[in-house]
């Protein structure tokens, strides 16, 4: 009798293909199209969510549209903000801002950065916090939310930069706490705010230090 052994299922080679997709597409943004960061990256993120929403219909079942869920996004943009900051402090006083401040140099102000920036903010959040903090950490590795942040800062270890993955992992932390609380809409609308006040509105570049 032949025992043929059982490979990997169907959903166990989506998950695979799809938890290593922005390992190539973050390094290609970051170091091979850095000119072009911003352009790159919105591309990169709209293909993540694309592929999540296409391979994961259910994600579509973690937003939850409503007025409070998006008045909601605001404190958690806020509170982004205010970690950002003093991130910004700490990476001053130990002489690790070039992370930042790269950052600010490649997102160019051009008549098409405000919509880049719109699609990052959207498209991110069904791929981590839908499809690695709700189909990946929750439900395939059985973990608590919190971990989500964990990988988020983790792909960011392709920048070459020291600080920018601890600081995508703390941004992680409250994006994921938005999606668990209130779901996808109030986490995709707290990072679009959150993007458009720390790159525009109120560079934390420009803020006083203590």
């Amino acid at each position: 009798m032949i025992i043929m052994a059982r490979g990997p299922g169907d959903e166990d080679l989506k998950i695979a293909f799809l938890f290593a997709i922005p390992y190539l597409l973050f390094f290609l943004s970051f170091r091979v199209f850095a000119s072009r960061f911003l352009y790159a990256m919105a591309a990169s993120t709209v293909a993540m969510a694309a592929l999540s929403l296409k391979l994961f219909p259910t994600i579509k079942n973690f937003y939850r549209f409503s007025a409070k869920n998006v008045v909601m996004s605001l404190p958690f943009a806020g509170l982004a903000y205010l970690l950002f900051y003093l991130g910004w402090i700490g990476t001053v006083y130990l002489g690790l801002s070039r992370g930042v401040y790269f950052i600010y140099d490649v997102v160019p102000r051009e008549p098409f950065s405000l919509l880049a920036l719109t699609l990052i903010g959207l498209s991110e959040e069904p791929y981590w916090r839908g499809f690695v903090q709700r189909v990946f950490v929750e439900k395939r590795l059985k973990l608590e939310w919190p971990f989500a942040a964990l990988f988020y800062g983790i792909v960011h270890l392709v920048t070459g930069d020291l600080v920018l993955p601890l600081a995508a992992f703390v941004f992680g932390i409250v994006m994921s706490w938005a999606a668990e609380r209130y779901g996808l809409v109030t986490s995709s609308v707290a990072h679009v705010v959150w993007l458009y006040v720390i790159l525009y509105v109120i560079p934390v570049i420009r803020l006083p230090l203590p």
